[in-house]
């Protein structure tokens, strides 16, 4: 086992690896060091030292390693880039669990997969798929991340962006599921980009906080996903022209639904980035777009009407009363009027 650089006397973490998804292996392999992060986390209460307790987490592990707490930076996502709870970390790269196995390695979680906007892997270009229980029970992680990676090793697809053109945009015209992950990927590289910047810059020339973007898009989503009444078992047909038409049924009776997205699998939500992106005027994605327009019906432009579409819920108000101080509010109320 090759030693870490930056922690020494202890595993090496691999490519982008989560925090905790690091010290389980490092558990799992009999690491002194990080087994006994991992009982002072227990003992402190800490349970999710990747993102709402990694302030105490910078802080342990100074202590025990002697460090600075930036070194921590490299294990954990960004904080501001819309981070879903624990419970709903689910996404995992088929591919990566394979590479992980086929090197001898206990399978690692990826900090790129944590994000609410992460739909495919930049490593492989290929769709996220998702866990169907909690990965970040106990932090473990990793540890369905091997199970998954097990019963998905002769399963491997070709790569969306490894076909030639014409293969993808041959694909894409029939399956309206591949050209919104294609453009939702692209949103999510546009993302990754602005992360290497305090600010992030949309198209117009207008730079906000990574909060403010993510807040908006978090508050239209939740909006747009309420349900009609309390006994309606689906979420809203906002995305009446989306793939599946509608959102997850979700079956038990007694439990409210889930207005998360990041609780759903990749192709559920790849239309609703695919349309935000379209409305901020992502240029790759607009390009993208403009393509795929000319070779499948699935593709017209989409409107405000696409994210805001008239019903007896009033949520349009909802929206402008929570976005009330974000400034990207006179870009949505301009959505809104533009009907």
């Amino acid at each position: 086992m090759k030693a870490n650089r930056l922690f020494s006397q202890v595993i090496r973490p691999l490519p982008d690896e989560v925090l905790s998804s690091w010290i389980y292996r490092g558990v799992k392999l009999r690491d002194s060091k990080l087994t006994e992060l991992a009982m002072v986390f227990y003992a402190e209460g800490i349970t999710d030292p990747d993102h709402s307790d990694s302030e105490k987490t910078a802080q342990i592990i100074q202590s025990i390693f002697g460090h600075s707490a930036l070194l921590l930076k490299t294990l954990v996502p960004k904080s501001d880039f819309w981070i879903p709870p624990p419970k709903y970390r689910r996404r995992y790269c088929e591919e990566c669990i394979y590479d992980d196995i086929s090197r001898g390695h206990h399978p690692g979680f990826r900090k790129y997969w944590i994000y609410r906007w992460a739909v495919g892997c930049p490593v492989h270009s290929s769709p996220l798929s998702t866990a169907l229980t909690d990965p970040f029970e106990d932090i473990k992680n990793s540890t369905q991340a091997l199970l998954a990676g097990t019963n998905t090793l002769f399963s491997q697809e070709l790569s969306y962006l490894q076909q030639t053109r014409h293969e993808l945009i041959h694909s894409c015209k029939f399956s309206c599921e591949r050209g919104y992950f294609l453009i939702a990927f692209y949103f999510q590289k546009w993302l990754s980009r602005q992360m290497q910047s305090s600010r992030i810059v949309l198209p117009n020339g207008q730079a906000v906080s990574a909060f403010s973007l993510f807040q908006m898009i978090e508050i239209i989503s939740e909006a747009a996903m309420r349900p009609h009444t309390p006994y309606e078992r689906y979420t809203s047909s906002a995305y009446s022209y989306l793939p599946k038409r509608k959102w997850p049924y979700q079956g038990i009776a007694d439990l409210p639904l889930i207005n998360d997205v990041a609780a759903y699998p990749v192709d559920l939500v790849t239309g609703f980035l695919g349309c935000v992106s379209m409305l901020l005027k992502i240029p790759s994605c607009c390009i993208i777009w403009g393509i795929l327009s000319r070779h499948g019906f699935n593709y017209w432009t989409p409107t405000s009407c696409s994210l805001f579409p008239d019903d007896d819920r009033n949520y349009h108000q909802v929206i402008i009363d929570q976005l009330s101080a974000n400034p990207l509010l006179g870009m949505v109320q301009g959505w809104l009027l533009d009907r």
